[in-house]
């Protein structure tokens, strides 16, 4: 629309729920909804900025997509619908992704459509370099990076003095909510009428990891059996890499080995401009919940 030539693309997806069964809809699926709207049928927006925030795309996926898919169709519409405004071919454009999207393969796809990538990286080393950390943003918070060279990629360690103490908090919420869980099976063995098989047990065990996964990778819970009962149940639970998990740090990768550290921290946090215009959709301008039912009324009223 404005003829801009972007060299940043941002790319992230939300979903949005309906109400009423939405039969007539045969994009509306049940899935994981992020409002926590399990019983809803739901929709997957998809929405691609440039560096300046505007809007240069979007598209409408069924409620139960995975996210990783979507990247193919949207490099495709972006090719077609926006062949005069890309860059010319010595200023690759740059998409910054979220480790939702950003598997191998799609960076592979990425840098054979001819763009380059910002993303969180979904593998990160098992040793978390604690040396040579340098200051990429001082105040509240605070950012302290490393960068780690690779074969032809980035990787840049951040950790974030406001990102660890939220995650702290975070933790030790999942951990008091979790062990009440673990407390409330143990005291039924022990009660009239409470249970007690070991089927049963397991299953209330398996429902409440389930519940909290984030923190339950981090118990070892032993349940003794004794004549299709459980006699009792005991847990531990491993502090150094649960505080490894929630230490407010992760890294960043990328094929661009040109940028700065601060640099491309910088263009990864743009990403919050999607996330920021995802909040005013459903704020502000009422995205949710949709009350359109055919697949045609609900796509004219978000897309516009």
């Amino acid at each position: 629309m404005y003829s801009l030539n972007e060299t940043i693309i941002l790319y992230d997806l939300t979903n949005t729920y309906l109400t009423g069964r939405s039969y007539k809809s045969y994009r509306a699926r049940r899935g994981l909804s992020k409002e926590k709207r399990r019983g809803c049928p739901l929709l997957t927006l998809a929405l691609v900025l440039d560096e300046d925030g505007f809007p240069k795309g979007s598209q409408i996926f069924p409620g139960n997509v995975s996210e990783p898919q979507t990247l193919r169709t949207i490099l495709r519409e972006l090719k077609k619908e926006l062949p005069d405004q890309l860059p010319l071919p010595g200023d690759k454009p740059t998409v910054v992704v979220d480790a939702g999207i950003a598997t191998e393969d799609n960076l592979k796809l990425i840098t054979e459509a001819g763009y380059n990538y910002i993303c969180v990286a979904r593998n990160c080393p098992s040793e978390i370099p604690e040396d040579g950390l340098s200051t990429i943003k001082e105040g509240r918070p605070c950012i302290e990076a490393k960068r780690l060279d690779g074969d032809g990629e980035v990787l840049l360690y951040c950790r974030s003095s406001g990102r660890a103490e939220k995650e702290q908090a975070m933790m030790s919420l999942f951990q008091r909510r979790f062990e009440k869980g673990l407390e409330s099976i143990t005291s039924s063995l022990t009660k009239k009428g409470g249970i007690k098989k070991y089927h049963k047990v397991m299953e209330r065990l398996g429902r409440l990891r389930e519940k909290y996964p984030s923190i339950s990778q981090f118990y070892r819970i032993e349940v003794q059996p004794e004549g299709g009962k459980v006699k009792t149940i005991t847990w531990s639970f491993n502090q150094g890499k649960a505080e490894i998990r929630f230490s407010g740090s992760y890294y960043i990768r990328t094929n661009r080995q040109e940028l700065s550290d601060k640099d491309l921290w910088s263009l990864y946090t743009m990403l919050t401009q999607v996330e920021d215009a995802f909040r005013c959709l459903k704020s502000e301008l009422g995205l949710r919940p949709v009350y359109h039912q055919k697949n045609e009324r609900y796509r004219k009223a978000i897309s516009s």
